[in-house]
């Protein structure tokens, strides 16, 4: 039995009523589980390997529940791009197919950050460029190489982009609209889909089902993906109302659904306790109670959400109307970093503006980060949590540094007070992957030269594309000036949508 006893830390358990001055406890871990806390692990954990972790703050594994790994290496490229131009020059689409090293070097950045934020669980949602299985193997040995816990979900998509974007014909000019992606035959990424589902396994690789958007995918592929999740039980991870645009397209092209994307959603089975929505900013009241009664939850994804100049997600409305709401960190190129850390931090402050009980904000956004990530990926009572039983993926923080000096609050300081570089320890099943803020399994300084490396010579491909797609990028900015301009019931750019109702 592998046995691993963690001594003399504060544990910062989300489950406890009071997160600002956690108490000090033993934890043993056997086998890759918490297997006792406090006076029982001491008892039970003598003459096992010790962790010393007298001043160090321990808490669960965050868990990043909507992310990107497809652009990694195109992060620091844009800025004030909304959705449609950025992924113009973002998409794996507009790019010539990435040679499958280049694939498995990027998936081993991303998760290489995740782990070096205290992310110990990330959903992947990637998209390859066709049924390409290939670059899919790369991307499972990617974060196979790491060593988290990753939920991949390979994106699928299918109806023609002008399908997607309100007002196309009306403001796109001929030869713009003639460009775009048509609709595509969705049954070999379905295909391949379904035969990876067998090859991501083992105990750290899981899968979840990647519908991109409702408005992206047709009602052969919503109801495919609706069927393979109940059968297997796989969350579906969507992305829902990320835009302005994609409400006025709801209320202009989705009449058969009451102009409601997420009834759209529902007609094709898919509203239900497994489904999990990125994003939701621009959605109304109404569609947080149904989205809360069947079960559903929101990856709220706030640092992207103003990177791409979308607003705020109405944290209050969902958690009154008892939403499952977890945290994302999305592409490294909108988000800017797979920091849990920085999502919790804005998160927090939004929910503080919302809030009619703004004292809670911090424990609020660190249970979104921990337990309600777990479940929202059909993960509760595995990661998330210090109780026995659960995987012993943890984190712990060096309380010496002076983001923790006075020790006033450990939850409030945990999510504001900036404590990244105070990481001393990641354990992922037990395993060490971060020891002493130096990774186990991988060189920093080796992975850095090796994306430097692709990173030239991705460069000039990229001057070339941004030259050949200027016509396109200037064509859809009017098109989301256009939608701007569109009278909705909703305003995701004030505080809280139920301002205006």
């Amino acid at each position: 039995m592998n046995r691993l006893l963690i001594a003399g830390a504060r544990l910062l358990d989300p489950e406890s009523d009071d997160l600002h001055r956690p108490p000090t406890a033993d934890l043993l871990i056997e086998d890759g589980r918490i297997a006792a806390l406090g006076a029982e692990a001491t008892a039970r954990g003598a003459g096992a390997p010790r962790l010393e972790a007298a001043g160090l703050l321990l808490t669960p594994g965050l868990v990043n529940a909507h992310s990107h790994s497809h652009d990694t290496l195109l992060r620091g490229l844009f800025e004030g791009l909304p959705l449609d131009a950025w992924g113009a020059l973002s998409f794996p689409s507009a790019w010539s197919r990435r040679p499958d090293a280049e694939v498995h070097l990027r998936t081993r950045l991303h998760a290489a950050e995740c782990l070096m934020h205290g992310i110990t669980t990330v959903q992947d949602m990637v998209t390859l460029q066709g049924a390409d299985r290939a670059q899919a193997e790369a991307v499972i040995e990617g974060h196979r190489a790491i060593g988290l816990r990753a939920l991949l979900g390979w994106q699928l998509a299918d109806r023609g982009m002008a399908e997607t974007l309100p007002f196309a014909a009306e403001v796109l000019p001929p030869d713009i609209l003639a460009s775009l992606p048509r609709a595509s035959d969705p049954a070999p990424g379905m295909r391949l889909v379904e035969s990876l589902l067998d090859a991501v396994s083992g105990r750290l690789l899981g899968s979840v089902l990647a519908p991109s958007a409702p408005q992206r995918c047709s009602p052969t592929l919503l109801r495919w993906a609706a069927g393979l999740s109940r059968e297997r039980g796989l969350p579906v991870c969507t992305h829902l109302y990320e835009t302005r645009a994609q409400a006025v397209l709801a209320r202009t092209a989705y009449g058969e659904d009451g102009g409601s994307l997420l009834n759209h959603l529902a007609r094709h089975g898919l509203l239900n306790e497994r489904l999990v929505i990125a994003h939701g900013v621009w959605i109304t009241p109404e569609e947080i109670g149904r989205l809360a009664e069947a079960g559903g939850h929101l990856a709220h994804n706030p640092v992207a959400n103003l990177r791409l100049l979308n607003g705020a997600a109405p944290l209050r409305q969902y958690a009154s109307a008892g939403a499952g709401i977890a945290l994302g960190c999305d592409n490294s190129s909108a988000g800017d970093a797979q920091s849990l850390l920085s999502a919790m931090r804005f998160a927090a402050l939004y929910l503080s503006l919302q809030s009619a009980a703004p004292e809670e904000a911090a424990a609020s956004a660190f249970r979104a980060a921990t337990l309600g990530g777990a479940r929202a990926l059909g993960l509760g009572g595995t990661v998330g949590g210090l109780r026995p039983g659960h995987r012993a993926d943890l984190a712990l923080f060096d309380l010496s540094d002076p983001a923790w000096v006075p020790l006033n609050s450990a939850v409030r300081q945990l999510v504001h007070a900036e404590p990244a570089r105070s990481l001393r320890h990641v354990l992922v099943e037990g395993e060490l992957l971060l020891r002493n803020g130096r990774p186990t399994r991988f060189d920093p300084a080796a992975l850095a030269a090796e994306a430097e490396g692709a990173h030239v010579a991705m460069a000039a491909e990229y001057t070339a594309l941004r030259t050949r797609r200027a016509p396109l990028v200037k064509a859809l900015l009017a098109l989301d000036a256009r939608a701007r301009r569109h009278p909705l019931e909703i305003d995701g750019l004030l505080l809280d949508h139920g301002a205006r109702h």
